[in-house]
């Protein structure tokens, strides 16, 4: 085998690795969002903000001396 052939080899056998280590990689990230995923949907409805639990967002935005401008909203007029 000359030295080009091994130096060919080493790379290949460096790729096949760097390859394995990502697709392992992308499989645990992949496994960490289906966990975060579930916890982000459970226990919250709509119009309630997840940190504050049952909290309607409403009064959450009064509280802080907030403008409800988002109740009402008709949306652009290009959208109709």
């Amino acid at each position: 085998m000359s030295d080009l052939d091994a130096r060919i080899a080493a790379a290949k056998a460096e790729i096949l690795a760097r390859q394995e280590t990502e697709v392992e990689a992308k499989r645990r990230d992949g496994e960490e969002k289906k966990k975060k995923n579930a916890l982000a949907g459970s226990g919250v409805a709509p119009g309630l903000t997840p940190k504050l639990g049952t909290v309607p967002l409403e009064q959450y935005v009064d509280s802080k001396g907030g403008m409800r401008d988002f109740q009402g909203y008709p949306g652009e007029e290009a959208s109709e």
